[in-house]
Order: C-alpha cells, then sequence, then structure tokens
C-alpha cells in the first residue's frame, strides 16, 4: 500500500466523521429550534382552548399535554443516540480486530493462486 493511499483513506474517513458531526449539530439545532416553537405555541393554544368560546373537552386537554411532553423526551432519545453514534469512540478492541482482518485477507490475497 503506498503512502498516498493511506493518506488517501485517512482524509476520506475524516471527511465522513467531519460530515457525521455535522449533521450531529444540524440536528441538535433543529431540535432546540421546533421545541422552543412547539413550547411557544402549546401556552399559546392551550390558554386559546381553556378561554375560549368553544369548551374543549378535559380528555383532549390531557391528552396535547402528553404530546407536548413526550415529543422532546422521545425526540431527545433519538438525538441522544444520533450524539453516541456521531461522537464514538473508537475502541481499541474493534481497531485491533480491523488490523488482523486487515493482514489475514491480505495474506490470504497474496497466497491466492493465480486465477488466470
Amino acid at each position: 500500500m503506498t503512502q498516498f493511499s493511506t493518506v488517501s483513506k485517512r482524509m476520506d474517513s475524516a471527511k465522513k466523521r467531519v460530515a457525521g458531526l455535522k449533521d450531529f449539530h444540524n440536528h441538535v439545532i433543529i431540535y432546540c429550534i421546533f421545541n422552543l416553537i412547539l413550547y411557544v405555541i402549546s401556552g399559546d393554544l392551550l390558554q386559546a382552548l381553556n378561554h375560549g368560546e368553544t369548551k374543549v373537552p378535559a380528555g383532549f386537554l390531557e391528552w396535547f399535554n402528553l404530546n407536548i411532553l413526550i415529543t422532546p423526551i422521545l425526540w431527545g432519545i433519538g438525538l441522544l443516540l444520533h450524539g453516541l453514534v456521531a461522537y464514538r469512540p473508537k475502541m481499541r478492541f474493534i481497531a485491533r480486530w480491523e488490523a488482523r482482518q486487515i493482514r489475514k485477507m491480505m495474506e490470504e490475497g497474496l497466497q491466492a493462486p493465480d486465477q488466470n
């Protein structure tokens, strides 16, 4: 393997990692903006529903409040998982396993008879 191909592979790997981090940061920004808007709108909407001319059943208000609470919680869990994937530490045993597999496959490739 040449030095150029090694550098090229590292560059591709770094670009993928940076793209993953950028995607995660965009996800965090969207999460914050959406939940801020949801919080503001829900307060105004609940006030309008409670004091409006038409009375809304209490069951609907409980359902609405529950959904306003559950949305950021479930999305936050998804965001946490996304963060764990984006910032995952490369564990040593995985790196050693990858190196062993690469050596093994290269040795098999060198030992394989020419199939022409």
